[in-house]
């Protein structure tokens, strides 16, 4: 990393140590494979695993697509000094709306937003890094205390959702095989267990008496007292984002029919990294339980960047009808596309849904996400939750404005994503109003 400050120079990189690395034999060989413009090895291993009728019946009638955004935005005086903003929305449509945008392709976009107003439900939070806090609290207690905010305000509901997930709320009781649920004291350090017989909100631990929120347990605030890091910002839009679609899952539950019927699509893969793995075992659990009651689940996650989305491009010949798609196993994934080696014992603690390349149209080849209930190594096309359904919907989403893109991922990106430019500007002027100072 170099040096780069406002008035100083910025600190020239070496000329001497490209010719170090040019002359080296094992990275020449390794840039010649950099260089090959033919198709890598794992495309070899590509094939069509099976083909969905995207012309068959559909049962699906409405979408709800569930995104987010975020913005750091720094003290115009003290750079060292940030906040975070975060968004995230829901967004219901019926099967018709869309049916409308496609026979009127030419709407005022002002138009278009207008109409969609009323069906958006939007939520805003803005968390705190490194050096901004309340009175007389750390940076740490100061996130706490945001989080715990943002999830038990009034207008969300969103900490009832995390409650039936952590503590199981569709089991009558706690399973025996199954350890309780428990985390590491925010004070002393110690391991304690959460009190899921009476599902508190709030709980103390059984060795130091701290005072622990149920939204500690999702380790969003799991950061050092002298640095918020920026990764905060992004564990909490993922909070949300996951969140606000397990409350509508939790709620269209118990109705069989209602179910059956919507389409729940989330931008981005349906995974949870770090400590908010917590609630991916929990997720599992539900969705295996809603799929054993019978419940048509139709959950799809849109990844667009990864490793495996860049291989895409190599293997869209071996995917060439409508309808074709490819599911890989986990081994494929680890060692193929990441370039990793798979031990006996591999678990994967991060993800709820099984990865899958479908084309959907002449154009459009998508990596979607797909729940699967339980972790699977060599998933089967029949493990896929609701697959054949969800895709023949998307593949009557498709638009041309992005590479891939899907239209209700664009009609919400363009609602609730924040840009740096011109979106981060208006934030910025923002903060700097609240500290009373000119941007």
């Amino acid at each position: 990393m170099s040096y780069a400050k406002d008035g100083f120079p910025v600190e020239q990189a070496s000329k001497v140590g490209q010719l170090r690395i040019i002359n080296d034999p094992v990275l020449q060989g390794i840039v010649r494979s950099f260089e090959a413009t033919g198709t890598s090895p794992a495309s070899a291993l590509v094939s069509p695993t099976g083909q969905v009728d995207l012309a068959g019946e559909c049962q699906i009638r409405r979408i709800v697509v569930i995104d987010g955004g975020e913005a750091l935005i720094p003290n115009p005086i003290r750079r060292e000094r940030a906040l975070g903003f975060v968004s995230a929305a829901a967004l219901l449509m019926r099967m018709g709306d869309y049916e409308k945008l496609a026979q009127n392709p030419m709407a005022d976009p002002r138009d278009v937003s207008k109409d969609l107003d009323d069906k958006l439900w939007y939520k805003a939070a803005a968390i705190p890094l490194s050096g901004v806090t309340m009175p007389g609290i750390s940076v740490r207690e100061t996130i706490r205390a945001v989080v715990n905010s943002t999830l038990s305000a009034a207008n969300t509901g969103l900490i009832d959702t995390v409650r039936f997930l952590v503590y199981r709320e569709w089991l009558p009781q706690w399973p025996a095989d199954i350890p309780p649920p428990s985390m590491d004291c925010l004070a002393c350090g110690l391991r304690f267990e959460l009190p899921y017989a009476t599902r508190a909100l709030s709980f103390a631990c059984s060795s130091c008496s701290y005072v622990h929120y149920l939204s500690d347990y999702l380790g969003v605030s799991e950061i050092a007292d002298d640095f918020g890091r920026e990764m905060t910002v992004s564990n909490l839009r993922n909070v949300l984002e996951t969140l606000i679609l397990f409350d509508l899952v939790r709620k269209f539950g118990m109705q069989k029919d209602e179910m059956r019927k919507t389409l729940f699509i989330k931008d981005g893969p349906l995974l949870l990294r770090a400590q908010l793995g917590r609630l991916v075992e929990p997720i599992r659990s539900l969705i295996s339980h809603l799929r054993d009651l019978g419940s048509e689940l139709h959950i799809v996650g849109v990844e667009k960047n990864s490793a495996f989305v860049s291989l895409i491009d190599e293997f869209r010949g071996t995917l060439p009808s409508p309808g074709d798609y490819f599911l890989p196993s986990v081994r494929f994934l680890v060692e193929e596309v990441a370039g990793g080696e798979m031990p006996d014992n591999y678990r994967n603690r991060v993800s709820y849904g099984a990865k899958v390349a479908a084309r959907l149209g002449p154009h459009h080849v998508v990596v979607l996400h797909i729940p699967t209930g339980d972790f699977l190594l060599e998933p089967k096309p029949q493990d896929l939750l609701g697959f054949e359904h969800s895709a023949r919907v998307l593949s009557k989403l498709l638009s041309y404005r992005y590479e891939n893109a899907l239209v209700p991922l664009v009609l919400i990106n363009s609602m609730v994503s924040i840009a740096q430019r011109p979106s981060g500007t208006i934030l910025e002027t923002f903060a700097a109003h609240l500290m009373g100072v000119s941007p």
